[in-house]
């Protein structure tokens, strides 16, 4: 038994905007996150702790650590799941959350098991900003090509606009 697989623990989530609970007026946009810690691994293991890192879109990063989760602490068999829901609240409209939590195995070893980053986003604006901010970047890449192009080999106006009907 590997120990990879002797302490394993795997976690989903999934967010929600909750618009009664914000208010965008004043930077206030409030969400609820379901969580599902499951033991993928061959022991016991309890969880002891929390600690999460909530980034806003202005690089707002807010740290959050305390005891168990929803006030529990949930042991769970090999196979077990738990799943909880709460809530979090930033300023801007999208933002990021992914942390740990600090579990307790059978035999007394303590581990980490990630939450894996996930998004908080007020309905259909995630994909605007990114779309602006990815032709934005392709903007730049597209420039600083035919800039070297220009520079290394004198290419005709004739080139370029091949390269521009890719972008």
């Amino acid at each position: 038994m590997s120990e990879k697989t002797k302490y394993e623990v795997t976690v989903s989530a999934e967010s929600f905007f909750i618009p009664e609970q914000s208010n965008p007026e004043q930077s206030r946009y409030f969400f609820a996150y379901r969580i599902r810690i499951q033991n993928t691994g061959d022991v016991r293991a309890q969880l002891l702790s929390r600690h999460w890192l909530i980034t806003d879109a202005n690089e707002k990063v807010e740290q959050v650590r305390g005891e168990g989760v929803v006030g529990e602490f949930p042991n769970l068999h090999p196979g077990e799941y738990f799943e909880y829901t709460s809530a979090a609240s930033i300023d801007t409209p999208v933002g990021l959350m992914e942390g740990s939590y600090k579990m307790r195995a059978a035999d007394g070893i303590e581990f980490d098991a990630q939450i894996p980053q996930f998004t908080l986003s007020v309905p259909r604006v995630l994909h605007w900003r990114l779309c602006r901010t990815w032709t934005h970047r392709l903007s730049f890449l597209f420039l600083g090509t035919v800039h070297q192009m220009i520079k290394m080999n004198k290419p005709s106006p004739n080139k370029i606009s091949k390269i521009a009907q890719y972008m």
